[in-house]
């Protein structure tokens, strides 16, 4: 037994040495790419700005269920455009539809960045809705 074991501690050094953690370095340096774009603002009466963003969101549903996603940001692009030039022309005339158009346009931003077209679908329900009643004022 004693001459076996110079070996028997030979053969596990070996074996154990084999366990090693091994650190591989994942360090690099990756390109950065920087894309520039810019969204030319609307301009146009609060209905017909109402009007542009259901435009821009009357696929958005179906954009996001079959994968095409640049299109879905795109046309998400265009709606939030038109929300930032409508959202102060809302304000001024002091109607409760402000937080109502908010909240659709919200629920378009959600349906892109999460890839839910029952939301981007509930949001153009809801914007027919709000076009419907602001066009009766």
């Amino acid at each position: 037994m004693r001459r076996n074991f110079p070996a028997l501690v030979v053969v596990s050094v070996l074996s154990l040495t084999g366990c090693a953690t091994t650190i591989i370095s994942t360090d690099t340096t990756a390109p950065v790419v920087t894309v520039a774009s810019s969204t030319t603002l609307p301009s146009g009466e609060s209905l017909d700005l109402m009007k542009n963003i259901a435009a821009a969101g009357a696929d958005l549903g179906d954009a996001i269920a079959n994968g095409r996603s640049e299109e879905a940001r795109d046309a998400l692009a265009v709606a939030k455009a038109n929300w930032q030039v409508l959202e102060p022309q809302l304000q001024k005339l002091k109607l409760d539809i402000a937080e109502d158009m908010r909240r659709i346009v919200d629920m378009m931003t959600t349906a892109v960045e999460r890839k839910r077209p029952a939301d981007a679908d509930k949001a153009n329900r809801f914007l027919g809705l709000v076009i419907d009643a602001f066009s009766q004022l």
